[in-house]
C-alpha cells in the first residue's frame, strides 16, 4: 500500500471500448463450461475479472478489446 497514494507520471486519458452483442455472445459461448475460461485466460493473458466483464457488456480499456477479439477470431 506504499504506492497506492501515487499520482499517474503522465496525464494521458484511458481510452474505454466495449464489445458488440455479437462479440459478448461469442465470448460467453468461448468462456462457459469446463476448462474454457481457463484456455481463455491463457491466450488472451486476462484476468477472469476482465473477461467476465467483457462479456457482461461493460467498458473495458482498448488494449484488452484488443486481445479479446484476436482470441475470438481465433476461434
Amino acid at each position: 500500500m506504499i504506492d497506492a497514494n501515487v499520482a499517474k507520471k503522465d496525464n494521458t486519458p484511458i481510452i474505454l471500448t466495449e464489445l458488440t452483442g455479437k462479440e459478448r455472445g461469442k465470448l460467453q459461448k468461448a468462456i462457459t463450461g469446463h476448462g474454457k475460461l481457463k484456455a481463455a485466460l491463457l491466450a488472451t493473458d486476462l484476468n477472469t475479472m476482465t473477461i467476465k466483464r467483457a462479456a457482461a457488456g461493460l467498458k473495458l480499456k482498448q488494449e484488452n478489446a484488443e486481445s479479446i477479439r484476436t482470441f475470438l477470431n481465433t476461434l
